[in-house]
């Protein structure tokens, strides 16, 4: 006992010599904050007002800085300051089956709680939800919430599967750098998204999958000077004019990942990234009309990576063969260094 004494005071010790700098960066390799559902963590009990709530049925979730908060009363005063610390969450909402309802309460109470304490910190936040069709109103609040604090967004991923969505989204915040968006499967089909892109000049990387519509706002000339990344699956002709504007944005694209549908969505003329170093291309159309026209009017002289994938069957010798000439004149107009 007098060893386990002595090495739990020598424990202590070093824990509390421990400068608010790298303690800073210890609690700063916990992030993000993690919650998922019905797998969640540990429950604690807490005694302060800033953290739980004042009801018999109040808990505070073991999970990053909240688990640091009880060690000390110095580690207490370090994590309420430092309020980077509070800015970063994944949430992932799946139930076990589709006939499990799961409680967002604590999702909900989540978000409030760190973004209370965080205060005015950029925010990255994953939240993943599926399954949840009868459970429109509570996902409606999450998302209320979310978007209240879009003002200081920094980088978000929503990924939502077999769920009510009710939340019309606007987005335009110049702190955004990052945002991902996929809809799968969702009531209704496609969700109608407005992105004012001047307000979201600083964009990085734009990732919107299956069920968005990208509704544009107006006419508009858009100058993503810092975008790097983007992932685009057009909902047949709802962004055909979103996505022209995209395309042909001043930008220095580097990786470019584009479903082309059977409509023709993609501006006339020649197409030149000067930047791209990555390329995938998929199609829907088993007659691949829309890829060989692109390769003819498409010009990359930095690619090092490209990729194919035909969403259906192609069957015709005729139609295989357009396709290799098509890319064959391709790669030898531009010269990329595959």
């Amino acid at each position: 006992s007098y060893l386990s004494n002595d090495r739990s005071e020598i424990s202590t010790y070093i824990m509390s010599s421990l400068s608010d700098d790298l303690l800073y960066l210890i609690f700063s390799y916990s992030l993000p904050s993690t919650l998922c559902e019905p797998n969640s963590p540990p429950i604690i009990r807490g005694d302060d007002d800033s953290i739980s709530e004042n009801s018999s049925e109040s808990s505070d979730i073991c999970i990053s800085p909240v688990n640091f908060l009880l060690v000390s009363r110095s580690w207490y005063n370090i994590i309420m300051s430092q309020r980077s610390l509070w800015a970063s969450l994944n949430i992932s909402l799946k139930p076990i089956n589709e006939e499990t309802s799961l409680s967002l309460t604590k999702a909900l109470r989540m978000l409030q709680i760190w973004f209370r304490n965080s205060l005015n910190s950029p925010l990255d936040i994953q939240l993943s939800i599926s399954g949840h069709r009868r459970q429109g109103t509570e996902i409606g609040h999450i998302l209320e919430l979310l978007l209240g604090e879009q003002h200081r967004w920094s980088s978000v991923s929503l990924d939502a599967t077999l769920c009510n969505l009710t939340t019309s989204i606007m987005i335009s915040t110049r702190s955004l750098t990052s945002i991902s968006l996929y809809f799968d499967d969702c009531s209704p089909a496609v969700v109608p998204v407005t992105i004012d892109f001047c307000g979201s000049s600083q964009l990085r990387t734009l990732e919107l999958r299956r069920g968005v519509e990208l509704v544009p706002r107006g006419p508009q000339t858009l100058h993503l000077q810092y975008l790097d990344t983007l992932h685009l699956h057009p909902t047949a002709n709802a962004d055909v004019l979103a996505t022209q504007q995209l395309l042909m944005a001043p930008s220095k694209l580097r990786v470019l990942e584009i479903y082309l549908p059977w409509s023709d969505i993609l501006p006339t003329g020649t197409i030149i990234f000067p930047s791209l170093t990555h390329l995938r291309l998929a199609s829907g159309d088993s007659e691949c009309t829309q890829i060989v026209n692109l390769f003819g009017r498409l010009e990359c002289p930095n690619l090092t990576h490209f990729a194919f994938q035909a969403k259906r069957i192609v069957s015709d010798l005729q139609i295989s063969i357009d396709f290799m000439l098509g890319f064959e004149n391709f790669l030898s107009r531009s010269r990329p260094r595959l």
